[in-house]
């Protein structure tokens, strides 16, 4: 979360934001249960993917709003059932998305910054940790 917090304190000024709540309880999926089938590369990302694009839709169609809510997260298990990506942070994009008027001016950007490219870097780090515990001996 520091080299993220950093990444955003840097991109902030511009107006994007790197930083999502959901980060966490992705983090903790990657780094506490890595081999976990809802940790896999597949399903973080075709999830995030999927259900940032719903947020951003059902805010457009809704506005922000209990039925924006409602509709999204809906909507956003049975994408992640139709797709077999199942990923339970990734079911707070939508109302993030929703409900962070931070967000809104961003659209369809939001799927890919912070939502997916936010969860390339983490695999970045889930890497690089993974790699120093197979390599260094603390």
């Amino acid at each position: 979360m520091a080299a993220m917090g950093y990444v955003d304190s840097v991109l902030a000024p511009k107006g994007l934001s790197f930083t999502l709540g959901s980060f966490a309880a992705v983090c903790t999926l990657l780094f506490a249960l890595p081999k976990a089938p809802v940790s896999q590369k597949y399903n973080v990302v075709v999830s995030h993917l999927g259900c940032a694009a719903v947020g951003v839709v059902a805010l457009a169609m809704f506005g922000p709003g209990w039925v924006a809510r409602a509709v999204a997260l809906s909507a956003c298990i049975a994408f992640m059932q139709f797709t077999d990506s199942l990923h339970p942070p990734a079911a707070g994009l939508p109302l993030i998305m929703i409900d962070a008027p931070k967000f809104h001016q961003l659209r369809w950007w939001y799927v890919l910054f912070p939502g997916v490219v936010g969860c390339l870097f983490l695999f970045l780090l889930q890497e690089a940790v993974q790699w120093l515990k197979e390599n260094c001996k603390f």
